[in-house]
């Protein structure tokens, strides 16, 4: 799993490889050993996804600024830089017209999603 600039993983891509394993178990080994797996090793954190929410950061900021100003988040690239193979992107998260977080990534995508997690960050400190 290839982890952006934040040190976080993808969650898409770590959700994938659980739903893999848990497959590939399943036609190896049957539903009972299926779900041996799934009671010792997703049961555990249902009451944590379930109280933090499974949403991806650019969702969750979505919601929080919508509800609290009732305008949709922008991200505007400041910056691209490296090779074409191999690009950097810079992003600002803005509502209206304030910067509120930047962040970077190997896609604006990516990018995008850094910017949203350091503002939800910044977010959970002045709480």
């Amino acid at each position: 799993e290839r982890k952006d600039f934040s040190g976080r993983g993808r969650e898409s891509i770590s959700a994938n490889a659980v739903e893999a394993v848990i497959g590939a178990v399943y036609i190896d080994q049957g539903y009972d050993e299926a779900a041996k797996l799934i009671r010792r090793f997703i049961v555990p954190y249902i009451e944590d996804v379930e109280k933090n929410g499974a949403k991806d950061p650019k969702s969750k900021v979505q919601e929080i600024v919508q509800r609290k100003y009732k305008i949709t988040p922008t991200y505007v690239v400041l910056e691209e830089s490296g090779p074409a193979h191999d690009r950097i992107f810079k992003v600002n998260l803005r509502i209206g017209k304030e910067n509120m977080a930047t962040g970077r990534g190997d896609s604006k995508q990516r990018a995008e999603e850094n910017a949203a997690e350091n503002f939800l960050d910044n977010l959970g400190e002045e709480n």
